[in-house]
């Protein structure tokens, strides 16, 4: 076969430039370094192309792993991908966290917008300025976590543990926060307009500064010394007042 072109494409140069060898040479080697360019920029792409999608397949691996209910597997990917600047650059929106072991990782400004993180274990865990914009988090394990000037708004905490965990400045608006363990919860200067309460135990929260216009919460549930009586708005509810902020 490749005789054969051979052939054809010398034939092609003495019908186009009769016997004249100069000529011949000279047009053949003129066409053929136009093909070796082109050849290399076909490689070239090809090699980028193959380079973007091992890349690719690589973040989809980190974000699996850090996914994993193996606690040493996790957070060994969350560096990695903290390493990359993918953990606060919005790549991690999205994404499915359920079940992870991330006790005690470092997430300092972590992304994870309307994410799944049900049942995750971040107790100990640092968080401070996260963003979790509504994230679901329900039964989720955050004692003791570092969730200080973390934007939490809209997110579902259903049934999660906070105790002692440190959300001071942190804005969790509208957020929901029923059956929610605050003991010991550091909420000082919180955002906690509109929030849903109804059955957290935050006897003993500190929310000093607190923003609560909004909130509700069940009658008769026990709430600090300095937190302002909420209104019964009826049916076991009750709810503080826009523009209530904690002594």
């Amino acid at each position: 076969m490749l005789g054969l072109a051979g052939l054809t494409g010398a034939l092609g140069y003495i019908s186009a430039h009769g016997d004249n060898l100069q000529y011949v040479i000279q047009d053949f080697y003129a066409n053929f370094s136009t093909t070796l360019f082109g050849t290399a920029i076909v490689i070239l792409v090809v090699d980028q192309l193959n380079a973007a999608r091992a890349t690719a397949l690589e973040r989809a691996r980190l974000v699996r792993e850090m996914g994993s209910s193996d606690r040493a597997t996790a957070t060994r990917a969350a560096r990695e991908l903290d390493e990359l600047g993918l953990l606060s650059s919005g790549y991690l929106d999205g994404a499915d966290f359920s079940l992870a072991d991330l006790t005690s990782a470092n997430l300092d400004r972590l992304r994870a917008m309307r994410c799944r993180m049900q049942g995750v274990k971040l107790n100990g865990a640092s968080l401070a300025a996260c963003n979790l914009t509504e994230s679901v988090l329900n039964f989720s394990d955050l004692r003791r976590s570092n969730l200080e000037c973390a934007v939490l708004k809209d997110a579902s905490l259903l049934e999660c543990d906070l105790e002692d965990a440190d959300l001071g400045g942190s804005t969790l608006a509208g957020a929901q926060l029923t059956g929610t363990n605050l003991e010991g919860t550091d909420l000082r200067g919180a955002d906690l307009t509109d929030v849903d309460l109804t059955g957290a135990r935050m006897a003993s929260a500190l929310l000093t500064g607190a923003q609560l216009g909004g909130a509700s919460i069940n009658l008769g549930c026990p709430l600090p010394a300095n937190v302002p009586t909420p209104l019964d708005v009826g049916n076991g509810r009750t709810e503080w007042p826009k523009g209530t902020v904690c002594a």
